[in-house]
């Protein structure tokens, strides 16, 4: 007889219909973080504060990354909650700064924006 262990999600599963509408923000250009090492072009998008501890998909707690830098934040978690690359699952990912690069214009944050 198989045993079965139960498992409890902290957050409700989205329906497809809400994954897709926060997927369809373009991604940035340009890796906003830019890393010694980075290969510029932003491929991940990356949640600051993780979807299994409340997160969501909203822009405030997204950054948009190259894979070098992405790997780099996973890696040096220290690094990244002390620059807000992460966020502590207690608190609000539009409350904590984040330091971003400063070769990132405004422009290729917000696909769009015009001046």
């Amino acid at each position: 007889m198989k045993k079965s262990n139960s498992i409890t999600r902290k957050t409700p599963l989205k329906s497809s219909g809400q994954m897709r509408l926060e997927s369809e923000r373009e991604l940035a250009t340009w890796c906003e973080i830019q890393l010694a090492g980075c290969h510029g072009r932003a491929v991940h998008r990356h949640e600051r504060k993780r979807r299994s501890q409340g997160g969501d998909g909203s822009r405030a707690n997204t950054l948009d990354l190259c894979g070098f830098c992405h790997e780099h934040i996973h890696r040096h978690p220290s690094e990244a909650y002390g620059k807000g690359w992460l966020v502590e699952h207690w608190r609000d990912p539009a409350e904590v700064p984040c330091s971003l690069s400063p070769n990132v214009l405004i422009q290729d944050l917000l696909p769009g924006w015009v001046d």
